[in-house]
């Protein structure tokens, strides 16, 4: 069995081009398994790869450094249910230092299954160029702190959504990249497309260890301060069309289009820093992920018309009487104005549509200070 490791910025692409692999490997006729991770307890990306029909398993609550144990523990019960060939852990969008608190140990004390492991970043290209070029960007410089620390410990380096860059930003990238990193393996590739995912697949399958990893210098305190920045929102909202009529006339989708919209537009109005707010919309029949990023706010330039449109292209019309939304959101900004923000989002979506609402598993906060259980320098 091999494990391979995924980390990066919130938003960077490491579910999507995860299930991609998992989709590849699969069709070989390989076992596949996901261990995902988050610092709340209601976990889109886990909803999101057993909807697409692959064997996961979470650790919530915190990230995997400071619950290793229980990541073990996950890790121990996929190898012995799924029987996997692959494993995939996708590490926290804020977490970093993975290498010595979460690579390591799992290589020294999973010895069996766990050495030679490769550690993978995934960052958005459009937010590396703008990094890397010196553009402003609208986290805080501890925030910042710690985006560039977790491209720093990376094995590899991939330039995930390529696609979404023109061809001279694109040149502009790769460049900056190889003068900041020039020994640092990297990748540039569509993690969305079969194209990329296979080319990430191929990279790490691959993979020969050079060496020691270079393991990072990082500060604690800037760490956690660039962490408790950013405020967690997770819920469960149900909306119920009980009007009795014939047919439901798509007023559960026009109603999950308005619950998502009217939170875009909120975060917008407000110039908010998008970390990543990601819904799974379930409906009988129905799967339907919707993911907005600081990408897609740097993209359009908070234009609230651009970022309609990228809500509309991943949530096709359907037809329900009965639709739950879980939301997980991770942004700069209070606890408690995100919670207002996405209340004002379910008016929204109430008042288009008149369904019935249901909001439940809601939880405002700010992720505690990073206390690794192990670490090995």
């Amino acid at each position: 069995m091999r494990l391979y490791f995924v980390g990066g910025f919130l938003g960077s692409g490491k579910t999507t081009a995860i299930a991609g692999a998992c989709r590849l490997l699969i069709a070989r006729g390989a076992r596949v398994g996901v261990v995902t991770n988050d610092q709340g307890k209601l976990q889109v990306d886990s909803l999101f790869m057993r909807a697409s029909g692959f064997p996961a398993v979470e650790v919530g609550g915190g990230c995997f450094c400071c619950r290793y144990d229980d990541f073990d523990e996950r890790v121990a019960s996929l190898v012995e249910t799924e029987k996997p060939d692959a494993v995939f852990a996708e590490s926290v969008g804020s977490c970093a230092d993975i290498v010595a608190t979460v690579v390591k140990p799992f290589e020294t004390l999973r010895s069996a299954y766990g050495a030679g492991s490769v550690f993978t970043v995934m960052a958005d290209s459009r937010l590396l160029l703008a990094r890397l070029s010196g553009r402003t960007l609208p986290f805080s410089e501890d925030v910042l702190y710690l985006f560039d620390r977790q491209l720093e410990e990376a094995d590899l380096l991939v330039l995930n959504k390529r696609d979404l860059l023109g061809g001279s930003d694109l040149a502009a990238l790769e460049r900056a990249a190889a003068e900041t990193w020039p020994a640092k393996p990297r990748l540039a590739l569509a993690g969305s497309t079969e194209e990329g995912a296979a080319a990430w697949l191929g990279a790490i399958e691959g993979w020969k260890a050079d060496g020691d990893r270079r393991l990072i210098d990082i500060d604690y305190r800037r760490y956690g301060s660039g962490e408790r920045e950013l405020s967690w929102l997770d819920e469960r909202v149900e909306l119920e069309d009980a009007s009795g009529l014939a047919s439901d006339g798509g007023r559960c989708h026009r109603a999950a289009l308005a619950f998502a919209q009217s939170l875009a537009r909120g975060l917008s109005g407000r110039e908010l820093a998008v970390g990543h707010v990601k819904l799974q919309i379930s409906a009988p029949g129905v799967e339907y992920k919707v993911s907005l990023t600081a990408g897609d706010y740097l993209q359009a330039d908070s234009g609230r018309q651009a970022i309609g449109r990228r809500i509309e292209e991943q949530l096709p019309v359907f037809h329900a009487r009965r639709v739950q939304i879980a939301v997980n959101a991770r942004v700069q900004c209070s606890p408690e104005e995100l919670a207002a923000l996405s209340e004002e989002a379910a008016r929204a979506a109430t008042a288009a549509t008149g369904l019935v609402l249901r909001v439940s598993d809601r939880s405002a906060f700010r992720p505690g200070m990073p206390t690794p259980t192990h670490s090995m320098r």
